[in-house]
């Protein structure tokens, strides 16, 4: 039985074509992930009306032109934003505001695609949109054990989710955001880290392995990672990981039996970076999933550290 779990949780709670304007006060501005918020204040009919407001995590906002200072509480703003489809509270998704200025702020990071092609698969990367949406979209139709199939008809993201509790996801889950977060490679010798913006993911591989079966039985949140490295080409082997409540997916558990397979390797004369990927866990999906995403070249100076705030975090999660 195929499952579904392509959508971003947080678009999917606002009205998209939808728009409300207005003009605003900043009561607070807090910049913090995994959401930068904005709560404004607003007269409607006399009566002043709160609206809270949900942007970007961090390193994309600052890659779209924001910092830390750039509101500030009592400043006079014009705000556009999606507003929550349920219509039980104020809470929206920004569009763009304008401040006293005239200065536009928005969401939309700049362009950081590097023109020169790349030599080595090492350095940092941003995946293709058009790939994130072409995997997702195989994943997507896995065939589900009746474990599989049981655990995703129960599950809740708003109770249920890790994210709430800052608790990093893993591949190939982890994947769905990295055209927004970027993912960089580093040689350190006999080790080769595998880094993520998103939640500060800072996966190690042992290259002085061979990508056979590891001999060990310890448990972790990202799995134990053993490789190769031969002619520009890494070659990752996972296993050993923790079971996760989505591990595989929203709404589908990873086991201590899922094992993944990662190739990374320089693709169009070094203008991108390819992985190919598989996934086996037989506890919770029926037969082996395999599919490929594209990278483009980043600076490394883009690279944005994420710092997850838990309390930030559970109260998107749970507000009400």
């Amino acid at each position: 039985m195929p499952y579904f779990a392509i959508g971003h949780h947080s678009e999917a709670a606002f009205a998209m074509d939808q728009i409300v304007s207005f003009p605003a006060t900043v009561k607070e501005y807090r910049w913090r992930n995994p959401h930068v918020y904005i709560v404004v204040e607003t007269e409607v009919n006399g009566i002043l009306t709160e609206w809270q407001i949900e942007t970007g995590a961090t390193p994309i906002m600052s890659r779209s032109g924001w910092n830390e200072t750039i509101l500030s509480p009592g400043e006079s703003i014009f705000v556009r934003v999606h507003p929550e489809r349920s219509n039980r509270r104020n809470y929206s998704m920004l569009v763009a505001l304008q401040k006293e200025n005239g200065l536009v702020l928005s969401q939309n990071p700049s362009s950081l695609i590097e023109q020169q092609p790349r030599d080595s698969i090492f350095g940092t990367w941003r995946a293709t949109q058009e790939s994130i949406d072409r995997f997702f979209q195989s994943l997507s139709s896995m065939n589900l054990t009746q474990d599989g199939q049981d655990a995703l008809e129960v599950f809740d993201w708003q109770t249920q989710s890790p994210a709430a509790q800052c608790i990093a996801y893993t591949i190939p889950r982890s994947y769905i955001a990295s055209n927004l977060f970027l993912t960089r490679i580093v040689d350190e010798g006999a080790l080769v880290f595998i880094e993520s913006e998103y939640f500060d993911v800072r996966r190690t591989v042992d290259i002085t392995n061979t990508l056979n079966s590891l001999r060990n039985d310890e448990l972790l949140h990202q799995g134990v990672s053993s490789g190769t490295f031969n002619d520009n080409e890494l070659l990752v082997r996972t296993e050993n990981f923790l079971p996760n409540i989505i591990g595989n997916g929203n709404g589908i558990p990873s086991s201590n039996e899922k094992v993944t397979l990662e190739r990374y390797y320089l693709s169009d004369n070094g203008s991108r970076l390819r992985l190919d990927f598989s996934l086996e866990d037989p506890y919770y999906i029926e037969t082996s999933f395999a599919g490929y995403l594209e990278f483009e070249p980043v600076a490394d100076e883009n690279f944005y550290a994420y710092q997850c705030d838990i309390q930030t975090s559970s109260e998107f999660m749970t507000y009400e």
